[in-house]
């Protein structure tokens, strides 16, 4: 049976296209007030008036990808957490299955208790274990914290640095990897370093011998 909206009484894509920029507005707006700007401060970054990032978040205003750089940018975070570009309903979630099913291996499986659940083979790239490896690491990592934090300030801070890195994945996680290279680039040059000061220690004591 084609599937259709029919509340909109039209085709899922026809649907999404009229939805797209509330879902955006309603992106921007709650990343904006997670990092207690406003919208005069928002519209300063990205040329634009406070009264335009208005029409902008209420979804009066569809913005082109320029612009959309220009929010993420500004607010620092990857374009993906303002586009929320793929999960929409259930049957709009189906499809992102089928696809990670034929490109990340994925596959449906049903337990004792009569529930389901999804599990990745590793896919062609590889990056999606990998990706849900980082994920699982820093969500116990959440977990753990928050359950220790004494008072309610310390939970809500907890809540917004998970949000936080969130909405820049992989940014944190590629900036780790940078940190970790240059750390083992600076050992390496030490060590050449100290290398090269034996041999010339060596050099200068034969000098002298002679």
């Amino acid at each position: 049976m084609f599937f259709s909206n029919e509340a909109e009484g039209s085709d899922p894509v026809r649907f999404l296209d009229k939805v797209y920029p509330h879902a955006i507005g309603k992106n921007i707006k709650r990343i904006r007030m997670a990092r207690n700007m406003s919208q005069e401060e928002l519209g300063a970054q990205v040329g634009l008036s406070a009264n335009r990032i208005q029409q902008y978040e209420c979804g009066f205003r569809k913005p082109k990808n320029d612009l959309i750089e220009g929010f993420a940018y500004a607010l620092g975070v990857n374009t993906l957490a303002l586009r929320d570009p793929f999960f929409w309903n259930d049957e709009s979630a189906m499809f992102i299955f089928f696809k990670m099913e034929r490109e990340e291996g994925l596959k449906v499986y049903k337990d004792k208790d009569g529930g389901f659940y999804l599990k990745f083979a590793n896919g062609k790239n590889g990056n999606i274990n990998r990706y849900l490896g980082d994920w699982y690491k820093k969500s116990t990592d959440i977990y753990n914290r928050w359950l220790m934090a004494s008072t309610k300030e310390e939970r809500e801070a907890i809540d917004q640095e998970y949000a936080d890195w969130k909405w820049r994945f992989p940014k944190d996680l590629m900036d780790e990897q940078k940190r970790h290279l240059d750390s083992i680039k600076v050992d390496i040059i030490k060590q050449q370093i100290e290398d090269l000061q034996d041999e010339l220690d060596k050099l200068e004591n034969k000098s002298d011998e002679e």
